[in-house]
């Protein structure tokens, strides 16, 4: 039998169900319109990293170029496609799990 934390819908169908770790917000950072990169620093033992990059891109307009970004050991870094458009900048937010 596992243990881990649960949680069911309205019709009693499981809902949720994490029986080996949660995830956790540590914070985020903004790319800016350069090419980059950004070290998250204090990661625990044992956790892996996870990020969600953000970027506002106006509906039906393809001339805007937002960060290209990846995650390698505790290293976020991004670039910009140069032949497409003008640079937007990303947020990108970052947690363990």
């Amino acid at each position: 039998m596992s243990f881990g934390l649960q949680t069911w819908g309205p019709n009693g169908e499981p809902d949720v169900e994490v029986t080996r770790r949660l995830t956790r917000y540590l914070g985020s950072f903004v790319t800016g319109t350069s090419g980059g990169s950004y070290v998250i620093n204090d990661v625990p033992v044992g956790a892996e990293l996870w990020i969600f990059v953000e970027a506002a891109v106006p509906v039906g307009n393809m001339d805007y170029s937002p960060a290209e970004v990846s995650l390698s050991g505790n290293t976020v870094s991004w670039q910009f496609n140069v032949s497409r458009g003008t640079k937007i900048s990303a947020t990108v937010h970052y947690g363990v799990y």
